[in-house]
């Protein structure tokens, strides 16, 4: 056999013990330490293709299939991923896959599932009237799951109906709502409101918008939602130009904060309204003399 002959047939010998690059593949990821809002996953490589693997990570949502178009977390030159979840809805399924991408291109692992614990909840019992409210823990905050129901002067019944509406709490002006709390508990701040709005999954970006903030994320504090925090529709006691009580779906929360760019002789106050139709919260504010509903947090 000449010299050329030789070194085609070793090429050809080295080409055909190559071995074809291959998508990865991935193990179903692990799913462990489930709470309301965090998980832990881990993942890794059952086979790189016989190619570098560029990026491994995990994708998650609330539809079956999620890919690299929902949430994500991923790491580069790496066969394996351990990572916490955080600020997941409680009592929401969702579910999982990892995808490893080589030179050859992207896939994706085994799907799996995982739902949320519930939010911690309580009873409340007011020691001057024996009321009982049902209080529910969300981030780090005690929060009544219910409007305030003590009777105080400058408080008043939706419609000044206790028949019919004594289940929604009673409205109170925010005077009236300061010496009503029961002792241990406070108006809450603005704050608060934007904590427990974080906890929602509003975005940073919107979240000290005024007006509307959030798309769907209020539903998750209606009555029967996953937070358990019990919104009914409650309505308002319009005191603007007479007193008038209305209710568009919608319920109405003091914050304890002054809105000292409003000049007036009476004082407003910001508030938080949530808005069955739009699904949506509000930050606005309402002078003193308006009737609102009333949810207390742990001081």
């Amino acid at each position: 056999m000449n010299k050329a002959l030789s070194i085609l047939f070793l090429l050809i010998t080295l080409i055909s013990c190559e071995e074809d690059v291959e998508l990865p593949s991935l193990n179903e990821v692990s799913v462990t330490n489930i709470t309301n809002y965090t998980v832990n996953i881990s993942c890794f490589v059952t086979n790189d293709g016989n190619s570098n693997i560029d990026t491994i990570g995990i994708c998650w949502s609330t539809n079956e299939l999620p890919t690299i178009e929902n949430s994500t977390f991923s790491k580069g030159n790496a066969n394996s991923l351990d990572y916490m979840i955080t600020d997941l809805i409680p009592k929401t399924k969702y579910y999982v896959r990892a995808f490893a991408i080589n030179e050859i291109g992207l896939s994706y692992g085994a799907e799996n599932s995982f739902t949320t614990e519930a939010n911690e909840t309580d009873i409340f019992i007011d020691s001057r009237d024996g009321k009982q409210y049902k209080i529910v823990k969300i981030g780090e905050k005690w929060w009544f799951a219910e409007n305030l129901n003590y009777y105080i002067d400058n408080s008043w019944y939706y419609n000044d109906d206790s028949v019919n509406y004594s289940s929604l709490g009673r409205l109170y002006t925010h005077e009236s709502a300061v010496y009503a709390l029961p002792a241990g508990w406070k108006l809450p701040t603005d704050n608060d409101w934007v904590r427990l709005e974080k906890q929602l999954g509003i975005p940073d970006e919107h979240i000290y918008d005024d007006h509307w903030r959030g798309v769907y994320q209020a539903e998750y504090l209606w009555d029967g939602g996953e937070f358990d925090f019990g919104v009914k529709w409650s309505g308002i006691r319009d005191t603007s130009l007479a007193v008038i009580y209305y209710n568009d779906g919608s319920a109405y929360y003091w914050t304890s904060i002054e809105n000292k760019e409003i000049e007036n002789i009476e004082p407003w106050f910001y508030c938080r309204q949530i808005y069955e139709t739009l699904k949506s919260l509000r930050r606005l504010s309402k002078p003193n003399n308006t009737g609102l509903s009333v949810r207390c947090v742990k001081e």
